[in-house]
């Protein structure tokens, strides 16, 4: 969130970036060394959620690439709603943006352990999407 608010420009490049089909034959090297950030930061979210299923704390039947998958996608989406969207969310909704991401984070910590109220959750979430 604090990227995205900081610096809201680099948030919009990353996100059209990611938003692209990079064609390999006409792939530059600035595209190349970005997707393999890309790449290494799925690997350490891929990494923590095997260790997680490892050790009981998120539930053995996911795939860890597909949750890590599943996770970007829904941090990402959350963080551009509650950046781009923050009146609507309060004007329509009624809903406090910051609130919406706490909340949204702890929903995705049930999803990842089956259970409320883990400690796995909104730190540990914010804390892996940060490469911590």
């Amino acid at each position: 969130m604090d990227f995205a608010r900081d610096e809201p420009t680099y948030f919009d490049l990353v996100a059209r970036f990611e938003a692209r089909t990079a064609d390999p034959q006409e792939t530059s090297d600035n595209e190349r060394a970005c997707i393999a950030l890309g790449d290494a930061v799925m690997e350490v979210m891929t990494t923590a959620i095997e260790t997680g299923i490892d050790d009981g704390s998120i539930r053995e039947e996911l795939s860890p690439t597909e949750t890590a998958v599943t996770l970007w996608g829904f941090t990402h989406g959350l963080i551009q709603l509650a950046v781009h969207k923050s009146d609507m969310l309060n004007v329509r909704h009624g809903l406090d943006p910051d609130d919406l991401v706490e909340r949204a984070l702890d929903l995705a910590g049930v999803g990842l352990t089956g259970r409320a109220a883990h400690p796995i959750c909104r730190s540990d979430i914010v804390e892996m999407m940060e490469g911590g």
